[in-house]
């Protein structure tokens, strides 16, 4: 999938317009939550335009004011891996299309968070919207939904698309304490959900299932549980008519969606945001 200039845009800005449908929900909360959540994506420089897409989506962003986007911190990680010759960006939606901004900036919290820089001035995109934040705990089998794009580029036909998928549940329990294996930073409060995260979905928005929706956390991945449950002997039969058995063991996993909490995430110091998130959410007016 190649992206080009959008149109009325010189090619010596930086935003373009991505060659693909903006594929959207037809109920009217998932066609607000896709405006109000985006891909993130790594483009290469293309002869035949700005950029070309490489591999899939990586996660999902959403803006919380001033140019700033919030993600999950692996998603950040792997665009701070990326080659030296490609970019990191943003897709946004515009209208039926979709326009692609570059990162200007990124870090890396704790608890899994990552923090996205990004700026439309100077071109005719429109920004972000912005989704209101509640800190308040949410109780076990509260409804919540999410949207994001997990597996986003979508292909029927060598013609490719961005998609959003959403999902809804319950929270299954809060975690006071969490830790994602192989993670090495302090362990941090989570609500595990009824519903698995597929990938791509990181960085999405844990909503409330009211509308107007608030955000009450962000998703990052998947727990991961596992039990014994049983011991079986299993008897084979060789080519001399000879017997020989071996014990199989039985276990039994859970993996469930898995949110940072919002009360957590305010708590949070950015040094690209230049202060706490609850600092930055209160002077965009985004707290609840």
């Amino acid at each position: 999938m190649l992206l080009s200039h959008g149109e009325g845009d010189s090619p010596a800005k930086v935003h373009c317009k991505l060659g693909a449908r903006c594929q959207r929900g037809h109920g009217a909360s998932v066609f607000i939550a896709n405006q109000m959540v985006c891909p993130v994506l790594v483009g290469k420089p293309d002869a035949a335009g700005p950029y070309k897409v490489n591999g899939n989506v990586l996660g999902t962003c959403f803006s919380v004011g001033g140019g700033f986007c919030l993600t999950a911190g692996h998603v950040v990680s792997e665009l701070e891996a990326r080659p030296n010759d490609t970019t990191a960006l943003i897709a946004v939606p515009q209208d039926e299309a979709w326009s692609a901004v570059p990162v200007s900036g990124s870090e890396i919290l704790d608890a899994d968070i990552g923090v996205l820089k990004y700026s439309v001035a100077g071109s005719s995109l429109n920004d972000m919207p912005v989704l209101a934040w509640n800190l308040e705990n949410l109780p076990v089998l509260a409804p919540v939904r999410t949207v994001g794009y997990p597996y986003g580029l979508y292909m029927v036909d060598d013609e490719r698309s961005i998609v959003a998928r959403a999902f809804s549940g319950e929270v299954a329990c809060t975690l006071p304490r969490f830790r994602p294996p192989g993670f090495r930073g302090p362990a941090f409060s989570v609500h595990e959900l009824s519903f698995a995260a597929p990938c791509g979905l990181s960085g999405a928005p844990l909503l409330t299932a009211c509308d107007p929706p608030t955000v009450k956390g962000i998703v990052i991945g998947n727990s991961s549980s596992e039990m014994r449950v049983a011991f079986e002997t299993e008897t084979d039969a060789d080519d001399a008519d000879e017997q020989s058995s071996h014990t199989v063991e039985r276990v039994e996993r859970l993996s469930l969606g898995i949110a940072v909490r919002a009360v957590h995430i305010a708590s949070l110091d950015s040094s690209l945001l230049g202060r706490t998130v609850a600092e930055h959410l209160r002077g965009s007016n985004l707290l609840a």
